[in-house]
């Protein structure tokens, strides 16, 4: 990129990033620009990776990233461009072992699916039936609609390859295009399975492809019919997914917090789902991040200040590290008056999602003034402001978690009131019986372990990784950070967030709660 076109895109990146908010827009879909997009966007990261490596099914928590990474698939050009100009993302397909066909160039075209203006369509053409379609049926319903938006994008985005499209496969994508013009009048009719085969067999001789991807819905109502609905639907996304050789390839999102009711809804899970992709992030990645949108910041509105930080690695623990110390004091003491690396303290009061660390460290970074005076924020206004988030994160959490436990405010209030930091198994079947029973019966979930699955898959509890634990923290092994169900245990640990919201008590002696890395045996290392 030119300087005068790096400029150009400094100038719209003003929309974005401002003093207020240094880091940026927490939610990719609010950077509407693709250059912006591209260069706020942390592209080295195992995530990215593995979408690139033909993963199919990305499953993650509200605020992880999936609809970046969505983003990102759709940018991949711009990715290629750098790895060819910028020397750390040189090492990019070594380092996550990519062959060069995940690389490859390819002018793609790329549809995202609205689902819930598709689901609303499905509702209103249902909605006066006495009974509703089998799940075949609405999989070759979802399968035509698909086809017809894939015909749609190529009309509204690539009119060179719309000119080379049959005539029988134009008329049948132009009733949706021009609604008033009517179906065309073919000698042999056009059946919806012979026109996506045709879109298939069309853009295979074209030498194109086509990312179809499907966002998450955050909202899922788990009535009948919008049940009958999803089942159509991952019945066609799995035969889509399935087929070999085919210029068709589909990203389908789903919200990890609904995962477990979700997958029952899948025909053959282990068939559809062959190809899934647990969406999460370690320390290092996300204080990558975090430094990467700040340099942004830097380079448009403190230059002289950027030409000082613009030769650090971001592939290097130690450059990462006096990133941040220009910017964060380096020790801070927490509420139980132990000393700690203040990044590494920031990082313990989320649930490891991009979107939460945005967030603290655009209020800390604002509030303290620290990008104008030059000296590290306030470990009050650390403190402070992450206080103020944990009561936000937590409502995010219980949002996400309601359809499944209504009364979730109300057990884990009652719950965590005075419950110690780290507890034993007896212990919590205690609180069970003596503060949440009542409550989890209003829910058709009295039984104890009904209780520790829905504390587990929350995050308010993890699992003591007593073989990890280090001279400051007792280091805890949380749901959000793996791939499946944790089992009993011993012992148990309250997530920071928790733990703050419903201040904890905590004892003498008491170590602060750090959440295991995943893919590492050094818990927390950034």
């Amino acid at each position: 990129m030119s300087s005068s076109q790096r400029k150009g895109v400094n100038e719209l990146l003003k929309e974005y990033v401002s003093p207020s908010v240094p880091l940026g827009a927490w939610d990719s879909d609010n950077i509407d620009d693709p250059e912006c997009f591209a260069k706020l966007y942390e592209w080295d990261n195992t995530s990215f990776a593995g979408l690139l490596s033909g993963s199919q099914i990305i499953i993650g928590r509200r605020g992880s990233g999936k609809s970046a990474l969505l983003n990102a698939v759709r940018d991949k050009q711009k990715f290629i461009d750098r790895i060819r100009t910028e020397e750390r993302s040189s090492s990019f397909p070594e380092t996550y072992g990519l062959g060069q066909q995940s690389l490859k160039l390819t002018q793609e075209l790329f549809l995202q699916i609205d689902l819930p203006a598709e689901i609303d369509e499905l509702k209103k053409t249902y909605q006066n039936v006495d009974f509703l379609p089998t799940v075949e049926t609405l999989a070759k319903y979802w399968n035509n609609r698909i086809f017809i938006r894939l015909g749609q994008q190529i009309h509204e985005k690539d009119m060179k390859l719309w000119s080379r499209l049959s005539k029988d496969l134009k008329d049948y994508v132009n009733p949706v295009i021009f609604p008033n013009i009517g179906a065309a009048n073919n000698d042999t009719p056009m059946t919806p399975e012979r026109f996506a085969d045709g879109i298939k067999n069309f853009l295979s001789e074209q030498k194109r492809t086509a990312i179809i991807t499907f966002d998450s819905l955050e909202e899922y109502l788990f009535n009948d019919a919008e049940i009958l609905f999803r089942k159509g639907l991952f019945r066609c996304v799995g035969k889509l997914v399935s087929q070999q050789n085919t210029p068709i390839s589909v990203k389908l999102c789903l919200p990890a917090e609904l995962y477990p009711l979700i997958k029952n809804q899948f025909s053959n899970p282990d068939k559809d789902l062959a190809t899934p992709q647990f969406l999460h992030w370690n320390s290092r990645e996300l204080m990558r991040i975090a430094t990467h949108r700040l340099r942004v910041f830097l380079e448009i509105y403190k230059p002289e200040e950027y030409k000082q930080i613009a030769g650090l690695k971001l592939n290097s623990r130690e450059d990462l590290q006096t990133f941040w110390d220009r910017y964060l004091p380096k020790k801070i003491l927490n509420a139980s008056g132990q000393e700690e690396d203040s990044f590494r303290y920031i990082l313990r009061h989320t649930q490891m999602l991009p979107r939460q660390v945005i967030l603290i460290l655009n209020s800390i970074l604002s509030k303290s003034k620290t990008l104008e005076s030059g000296s590290p924020a306030d470990a009050e206004v650390i403190r402070e402001e992450v206080r103020k988030k944990e009561t936000v994160f937590l409502e995010t959490i219980f949002s996400m978690f309601r359809t499944q436990y209504p009364k979730i405010d109300d057990v884990c209030r009652a719950s965590f009131s005075g419950m110690s930091r780290v507890i034993t198994s007896g212990e919590l079947q205690t609180i069970h019986t003596q503060k949440a029973l009542r409550l989890m019966k209003q829910m058709n979930l009295g039984h104890y372990s009904e209780f520790q699955r829905m504390l587990l898959s929350i995050g308010a509890l993890g699992i003591v990784e007593t073989t990890e634990e280090t001279e400051v923290y007792t280091v805890g092994w949380f749901e959000f950070n793996t791939e499946h169900e944790l089992p009993n245990a011993a012992l148990y640990c309250v997530h920071p967030i928790f733990s703050g919201v419903y201040r904890c008590p905590t004892p003498a002696g008491t170590k602060p709660i750090l959440t295991r890395d995943i893919g590492s045996a050094t818990s927390g290392d950034n």
